[in-house]
């Protein structure tokens, strides 16, 4: 479906003028309970969130390596990460 707004309106919804000329609107974005994260078996999930190269992950000082990292539950609602590397960008 093709809807033309004249661009005040676009503004309006983008809440900026600052757009591309195309506004979606979504419901709200489901995110998880921070509770369900925590534990051995989600950790490592969560750790590791958009990194795409766990082997090479690219930060302003280093080059980590999380390919070997472990995850061990040290309590209720706590954990230890260990194996990560770093090295030279």
């Amino acid at each position: 479906a093709r809807v033309v707004e004249p661009p005040e309106r676009l503004a309006e919804l983008a809440g900026s003028p600052d757009h591309q000329g195309v506004v979606a609107e979504v419901g709200p974005y489901p995110y998880a309970d921070p509770a369900e994260l925590v534990g051995r078996d989600r950790a490592l999930l969560a750790a590791l969130d958009e990194v795409t190269d766990p082997h090479a992950y690219l930060t302003p000082d280093i080059t980590a390596d999380f390919s070997r990292v472990q995850i061990k539950e040290t309590g209720p609602d706590t954990i230890a990460v260990s194996g990560a590397r770093g090295r030279k960008p």
